[in-house]
This record gives C-alpha cells, sequence and structure tokens, in this order.
C-alpha cells in the first residue's frame, strides 16, 4: 500500500512547482479533492483560482479583500493566457477527460493545461504534466475515509472512530459503558472496514456492536481483547503487539489506521505492514520484505490457478 499525507501533497507539489509553465494565468481545480491541489498551486504562484464548472461558464473564484494581488492579476477567464487544470492524482484518466469534454467548444479549451500531482506510471502519459509517480494499491489522507480499499483494512476504534475516553469516564464500569454507547462518531466511512482491531475488552462487545451500528460503521469483523478487566489489560502491556499480531495474520489487509503513536510504531515494527497514525500524520512503511511477499501475491494471482497458486503460497508463507 502507497500511502500519501496531505503533508506530502504539499511537499511533493513545492518540489515540483518550478516545473509548470512560466504563462499560466489561473488555476482550476477538479472537485473535490483537484481543489485541495489547484488551492496548493495557486497560493504559491500568487494566482486567481477558480474549478472546472465554474471556468466552463467563464467565472473565477473571488480573491480575499485581504490578499495582494500580483502584477498582471486576470479579472475573468477570458483574459487568461495559459489554464492550469488540477487534479489530485490520475489512475483511468476518466476524470481528467471529464474535465477536457467539458471545456470542449469554449475558448478555454486550446489555452488548458491538464495535470495530476500523483499518476500510475500506466497513466501518467494521460495529463499533460504530473509531479510524481505513486503506482496502486494506494490511498491518501484526504480520502482513504471514503476509499474502496477499505474493505482489506485494520482500524482501531477509539481515537480514529471515535475520540478517546478521559481518565473519569475509562473507569471499566457505568462510565466506561456510558461512553462506549454514546460517544460521538467522528468519522462515518462510506465503505465496510475489513476489520476493527480493539484493545476493548471482550466483555463490553455488546455495547460496542450497539454503537457500530447506531451510528452506520460497517465492518466485517471486530477483534477485542479477552482479558477480565481493564488492569490486568494494563499489567499485560500488549496493546501494541496484540494488534500487530492480529494484523499481521490477515493476509488482505495492508494498511492500519491507528490513533497511538508509540503503538502504530510498534504494530508497524511487528507486523512488517503499513500503519498510518491519525495523532501525528506520520506513516509507518511497510518492510522490504512485506513489499516482496504481497507483489510474489500479486503476481501468483495474475498467473497461475487458484489450486496451484494456494500451494506455492503455502510453502512460502505468503
Amino acid at each position: 500500500m502507497n500511502f500519501k499525507t496531505f503533508a506530502d501533497l504539499n511537499s511533493t507539489i513545492f518540489s515540483h512547482i518550478h516545473e509548470l509553465p512560466k504563462d499560466i494565468d489561473l488555476v482550476a481545480g477538479i472537485p473535490r479533492s483537484g481543489l485541495l491541489a489547484a488551492n496548493i498551486i495557486a497560493l504559491y504562484l500568487n494566482l486567481p483560482l477558480t474549478d472546472i464548472n465554474s471556468l466552463a461558464e467563464g467565472r473565477m473564484l473571488p480573491a480575499s479583500t485581504t490578499h495582494r494581488q500580483r502584477d498582471g492579476w486576470i479579472a475573468s477567464p477570458s483574459e487568461a493566457r495559459k489554464i492550469l487544470v488540477v487534479d489530485d492524482s490520475i489512475y483511468s484518466g476518466s476524470s481528467l477527460n471529464s474535465a477536457r469534454d467539458k471545456l470542449k467548444g469554449t475558448e478555454f479549451s486550446g489555452r488548458s493545461v491538464f495535470m495530476a500531482v500523483y499518476a500510475l506510471k500506466e497513466s501518467r502519459e494521460l495529463a499533460d504534466v504530473f509531479f510524481e509517480v505513486v503506482d496502486g494499491p494506494r490511498m491518501f489522507e484526504w480520502n482513504y475515509l471514503h476509499h474502496m480499499g477499505l474493505g482489506t483494512a485494520c482500524f482501531d476504534i477509539d481515537g480514529v472512530l471515535c475520540p478517546d475516553p478521559t481518565e473519569e469516564q475509562n473507569d471499566d464500569g457505568e462510565k466506561y459503558i456510558s461512553f462506549i454507547r454514546n460517544a460521538a462518531a467522528r468519522f462515518v466511512p462510506t465503505y465496510e472496514i475489513g476489520c476493527l482491531v480493539t484493545t476493548r475488552l471482550e466483555k463490553y462487545r455488546a455495547d460496542t456492536e450497539y454503537w457500530l451500528k447506531k451510528n452506520n460503521i460497517r465492518y466485517k469483523n471486530l477483534i477485542m481483547m479477552d482479558f477480565a478487566t481493564k488492569e490486568e489489560r494494563i499489567r499485560s502491556g500488549s496493546h501494541g503487539r496484540f494488534k500487530a499480531e492480529h494484523y499481521r495474520r490477515i493476509k488482505d489487509a495492508d494498511i492500519f489506521i491507528e490513533s497511538n503513536a508509540g503503538q502504530a510504531e510498534e504494530i508497524a515494527e511487528l507486523s512488517g505492514k503499513l500503519v498510518f497514525c491519525t495523532d501525528t500524520h506520520k506513516v509507518y512503511p511497510e518492510s522490504r520484505m512485506h513489499k516482496t511477499k504481497r507483489k510474489i501475491r500479486h503476481c501468483l494471482g495474475m498467473m497461475l490457478p487458484p489450486g496451484v497458486k494456494a500451494t506455492i503460497k503455502k510453502l512460502l508463507h505468503i
């Protein structure tokens, strides 16, 4: 799994922005995530900004009254010598092609340059400009909660899908049960999550399932710790190890979403797989060995019959 954060996006744009044509007068983003990248580019270059739908209608987004406009700031898209149309990434090329179609027959079609910050090797030629090749499977921090790849992802619950309990709430009793059943949902992922791996205790399974159903958070499996009390769990000191072990056993799982930085690092180290920490927005990448095994599994899946593939996987422990 290749995972890019908001910081990665900004860093990539900053590192490659000098590669853009020098006669750009207007930046247009492709909603929604293309607008994120377009806004960063427009701010760095001090250029007016619009979205592709507004551009097709000949409109720009208004600038702030406190913004200092650079010399040559255009008053309308019709004045632009060259327009940079931006998407965050290109996969099949459908979004860029749709943007091209929107501008067909308008005065802006021949003056537009179409770019993506991230591209696949196979799709990079579909953009006039791209900054970096990021092959699949891939996720971005700005879309991972609504990515179809969630079906093979592992998620923690506390600190990720809901806030962590306070010390007062975390009493291993009635206050904790009330927290579990009534905590505010931080996010509701669009797709079903492959596996929830939490250090909550098994005795709170029914309350946890109640909260997940109430908040329409779909999942395939829920793995919980089997200690009798909170004190036993703390004495075990096995939070990160517990999560890593289950993550490692789930062969198809290729990303773990964890809120605690210390546990995130431990999970990545023990599993050899990629972990994203929501508290620090840091990615702990997969090990070289796991990356090699993943590539072998992919090749086997493409080339071999199921029976032969299963035998080789068993022999190679992949």
